[in-house]
């Protein structure tokens, strides 16, 4: 299509994809470089039945590859292919013994480059005992749409859509008519749907210039493909990204990480509840692993008396001030399974005698002057000590096990002047902050100093601040 969305003239795309033979794509992936195309290309310019798949490269497209699929037996005149979008399965209109009546819809799974499992029937909901053919498998994964002559419509043939509900390839919904806007008295097939899944293209007898003409419709919502895309939501300081998994579930999963609001580093053993507000009943709960991270099963509602609910997260750990979160309830107002992801943090509880590390104030090695990447988290002491005006704390610098004692308690002591220097430049009064280096005497591994790890040095390089005063 040129840049108004005119389609330009058809150009043929030659040698090796077109010979003196019949030529034809079953389809192509999203990204527009993988054919899958009817009949076995050999290299001696013959063709044989089968379906091949043909790469675009730099110089052009490959030559097509055969594609073994295991026992294939196709008794029938016609067969059609259908690639789904992630290359993992072939989707086969075929017949042979284990067929329902004419051509019934199959499943091939990938095995291998180039090689496939033996073809599955879909089963008695899917096929029928007439042809059942022209399958195409939405990008989610799960929506069907397909031609048959086996279920009464508008016309000779129509088409049909049916969600997978499992993995298993046999378990489908009823079968969805689209509906006389799209269905008509002649013939519907060959068609494709983009990600968007709002249009559908196809092929049609009715109101054709010829024989079989082009059309584009809008889908009716109720039949569109099930729409996967990550959903972001920014809530405060909290980053809440949603997403659905179109398999149709009785429960939601909520994951996430919860983080120190001044150095990042992930909370183990907080608690977190999922409150609906309206009942005031706890949903579901769970708890921080060593890495932060949490993961909860939520119940769908199954009171439909009761319109909406309201969700929030409240988020309890020691030595922080409570986290609530409020949810928007339709985030999981789906009949399919919602994956929820929660990247949240909690602000530290300001009180007497609490230290906190921070250990990506950088510094280069051997030298105590500031890099730009520690300012940001200088700025949040500030930040700290401008909420609290009263706060007094000791800003103190530590080393790793290396090098002498003498060196790094001096270096360690000019890191920490250095980072109160900058702190008072920011409108601080030194009257406040005690700067101290400690050197190596106060080491957060033990490990033999020639034996740790860069990341048992990096976990001792660090500054910390310990508040002296809240009043």
């Amino acid at each position: 299509a040129d840049t108004n969305g005119n389609w330009l003239p058809a150009v043929n795309i030659g040698s090796p994809l077109n010979n003196k033979y019949n030529n034809f794509v079953q389809s192509i992936t999203p990204d527009g470089n993988t054919l899958l195309i009817g009949n076995v290309y050999n290299l001696d310019g013959g063709m044989a039945p089968g379906a091949s798949i043909s790469n675009r490269t730099k110089d052009g497209w490959s030559f097509p590859e055969k594609q073994n699929i295991k026992n294939f037996k196709n008794d029938n005149q016609f067969v059609n292919y259908f690639l789904t979008n992630d290359n993992k399965f072939l989707l086969i209109a075929m017949e042979n013994s284990s067929s329902y009546g004419g051509l019934d819809l199959y499943v091939s799974f990938r095995t291998g480059e180039n090689n496939w499992s033996e073809p599955q029937n879909l089963g008695a909901v899917i096929n029928t005992a007439a042809n059942d053919y022209s399958p195409f498998l939405a990008s989610d994964g799960v929506t069907l749409y397909y031609s048959t002559s086996g279920i009464s419509g508008y016309g000779k043939e129509d088409v049909f859509m049916s969600r997978r509900l499992d993995d298993s390839w046999l378990n489908w919904s009823e079968p969805q008519n689209l509906g006389n806007e799209f269905n008509t008295k002649g013939s519907e097939t060959k068609f494709t749907i983009p990600a968007s899944g709002e249009h559908i293209y196809f092929s049609s007898t009715e109101n054709s210039i010829g024989l079989n003409d082009f059309f584009r419709i809008k889908l009716p919502e109720e039949v569109q493909p099930v729409d996967i895309t990550t959903h972001n939501v920014e809530i405060g300081n909290t980053k809440f990204a949603y997403y659905a998994v179109p398999f149709k579930s009785s429960f939601d999963s909520l994951k996430g990480v919860v983080r120190n609001d001044l150095n990042e580093k992930n909370i183990n053993k907080a608690t977190i509840y999922l409150i609906d507000t309206i009942t005031g009943d706890t949903i579901a709960f769970s708890t921080t692993n060593d890495n932060g991270k949490f993961e909860m099963t939520v119940p769908k509602r199954d009171d439909e008396s009761i319109d909406e609910r309201d969700l929030q997260l409240v988020i309890v750990g020691d030595g922080y001030e409570k986290k609530v979160i409020n949810i928007d309830a339709q985030y999981f107002e789906s009949e399919y399974l919602i994956i929820g992801n929660v990247d949240t943090k909690m602000k530290v509880e300001m009180k007497v005698e609490k230290v906190i590390e921070f250990h990506n104030i950088y510094f280069d090695y051997g030298k105590a002057e500031l890099n730009q990447n520690s300012i940001s988290v200088l700025d949040k002491i500030v930040q700290i000590m401008n909420e609290n005006k009263k706060m007094v704390i000791e800003l103190s610098a530590h080393t790793d096990c290396q090098s002498s004692s003498d060196f790094n308690f001096n270096l360690s002591q000019k890191r920490a002047t250095n980072a109160k220097n900058y702190i008072i430049s920011n409108g601080i009064s030194q009257d406040r902050i005690a700067a101290k280096g400690y050197g190596k005497t106060r080491l957060l591994t033990h490990c033999d100093c020639l034996k740790c790890t860069e990341d048992e040095h990096a976990l001792n390089r660090r500054i910390e601040v310990k508040i002296l005063k809240m009043q």
